[in-house]
This record gives C-alpha cells, structure tokens and sequence, in this order.
C-alpha cells in the first residue's frame, strides 16, 4: 500500500498472519479461515457449501464487525483491557456476550446468554490455540504472530457462528416435518 503526501511517497506494509483450524464435531467440521493483518481480522467460517464471512476492523483495544451469510447475521464488538476481553454479539439467539480473563497461556471465563453462564477454557500454547465454550466440541487454531486477543476472539465468534448455523439447519428440517 502506499500512502501519497506531498510529492514523496511513504511505504507502509503490513504482515498479513492466517489463522486456521476447526471446531471438530463428530458429525461434522467446521472450518476457521480468517487473515490479520493488525488493522482487520476477516475470512471465512464453516464450510464451502454454508459459509459466513467474518469482517472485523480495529479500533486501538477494540474489534467492531459482523459476521454474515444466509444463516447467521451478527453484529460483534470485542474489547481487550490488560485482564479482560468482552465479546458482545447482536442478533445472536446463542450468546449474548462472553467475558475471557487473560492469563499467561491459559484463559477461562464464561459466555452469557440471559441469565444463564457458562464456562469457557482456552489454552494457548506456542502458535496453538486448543479449548471450548460450554465444555462443547473442541476448538484448535494455529497462527503465528497474532496477538492471543485476537486468537481468543476468533475462537468464540466461530463458536457462536457455528451454533448459529446449526439452530437455522434444525429449524429448516423442523419446518420440512411440519409439511
């Protein structure tokens, strides 16, 4: 990219990191494609067929964007202090917002959804991201110079987008019964 002022030219180039991995469900896999490049975390979620695409820009300690397909519409904002990040989901009928106390390598906190809490663990360990929401389907991410915010964020916004999907594929088979 370059930026013109005046007549010189200012280069300024950014490391664009991947980030991959899944949420493994016995059933199922749901895929995590996304790239940071220290500004925006942005890609793809789930599979080729049922895919949402994840967009989220930076504002100094915050992540504001959405995640979007036919199934899933979420608006999201993360926020990171030097003990905490907050997650808050709009539109979602799963989450509502997850709180992460930050450690050195292992992270736990919970995800709320009304007056319901429940508990989330997370554990990086080298470039690995590996731990779940709700005790449910394993999570694993690899990168490699992410911020372990950014990892923790993109863990729980593909678990809230993947238990959104599978609400929307419920209700579309229930309604196929009804008929």
């Amino acid at each position: 990219m370059q930026l013109l002022l005046g007549t010189n030219p200012i280069r300024t180039s950014r490391t664009v990191e991947r980030i991959k991995g899944a949420i493994h469900d016995p059933l199922a896999r749901y895929d995590i494609a996304l790239r940071w490049d220290g500004q925006q975390l942005e890609g793809r979620l789930g599979g080729w067929w049922f895919a949402e695409n994840l967009k989220l820009e930076r504002r100094v300690h915050s992540l504001l964007g959405t995640v979007l397909s036919n199934a899933v519409r979420l608006a999201i904002s993360a926020q990171v202090s030097s003990n905490q990040l907050e997650i808050r989901f709009s539109g979602s009928r799963y989450i509502e917002r997850a709180v992460v106390y930050l450690g050195s390598d292992k992270f736990s906190g919970q995800v709320f959804q009304g007056d319901q809490a429940h508990p989330l663990e997370f554990r990086i360990i080298g470039n690995q991201l590996t731990g779940s929401v709700f005790g449910g389907q394993p999570i694993k991410l690899e990168a490699g110079q992410v911020p372990d915010w950014i990892l923790l964020t993109a863990a729980i916004i593909a678990d809230a987008s993947s238990r959104e999907v599978s609400k929307a594929l419920l209700e579309s088979l229930d309604s196929f019964g009804e008929r």
